[in-house]
């Protein structure tokens, strides 16, 4: 399957999206989508905006946006499963990212080298968090979660600052 849109071309082969042709700064995941393949965007230097559309998403792959270092936003609408290694690893102008009820695994350096993120929600069906999350010391980093929570034990482990 083929999405396309103008010159930019998203590339989907059994519901997971393998990557794409052309350039865009909006990216739109569409609903049906399983799995954000490996490498799948991986330095695409266009992309400013990600939506994640799909209900059923189960797999953010390893490297799938690494060194989009444009990428401000991504917005995630379901994620039932997991955040591969490098998921988003040099994504340098990231601010934010809000990880929703029904992930249960971020894998390490996930945003590493994402220098300008400010604030990461992790919710509390997150029960396993692979390493670090960020390679840089910055202070301004707040993760957001709940007591009791692989957040909080992240967030004491790690020296970052956890919120509730």
């Amino acid at each position: 399957c083929i999405m396309s849109e103008g010159t930019f071309e998203l590339f989907i082969e059994k519901g997971v999206v393998t990557g794409c042709n052309g350039q865009s700064k909006v990216i739109d995941i569409p609903e049906g989508v399983t799995e954000i393949g490996a490498n799948a965007f991986k330095n695409c230097k266009f992309i400013e905006d990600v939506n994640i559309k799909s209900t059923i998403l189960k797999t953010i792959g390893e490297s799938a946006f690494e060194d989009c270092t444009n990428m401000k936003n991504c917005t995630l609408l379901s994620l039932k499963g997991s955040i591969e290694n490098c998921a988003f690893k040099g994504c340098k102008t990231l601010k934010h990212i809000e990880i929703p009820d029904g992930t249960i695994k971020i894998g390490k350096d996930a945003f590493s080298s994402c220098e300008r993120i400010l604030y990461v929600v992790i919710p509390s069906t997150v029960f396993v968090i692979d390493g670090e999350l960020f390679d840089f010391d910055n202070k301004k980093t707040v993760i957001l979660g709940e007591f009791g929570s692989e957040a909080e034990e992240y967030a004491k482990r790690f020296g970052e600052t956890l919120e509730i």
